[in-house]
């Protein structure tokens, strides 16, 4: 896999998962997620191509483990 213009540096986005807002960037070739309304400690992964994709299933994955934590 080769980087491509969907990872170059600086990049980033914002999106939405049932009702939660997050941001994402891509810094140095790591795609840092942060939710802005669940209150849990940002997500990070090597990114090579579409951002955007791989920052949904990480908030998906903090989706998940918020509702984990609820009663």
């Amino acid at each position: 896999m080769t980087p491509n213009a969907d990872a170059e540096p600086g990049d980033s986005g914002q999106l939405e998962i049932e009702g939660h807002t997050g941001t994402w960037q891509v810094k140095d070739g790591t795609l840092t997620v942060t939710c802005l309304t669940m209150g849990i400690a940002p997500k990070s992964a090597k990114v090579l191509d579409n951002p955007d994709f791989l920052a949904r299933l990480l908030l998906q994955e903090m989706h998940r483990e918020w509702k984990l934590t609820r009663p």
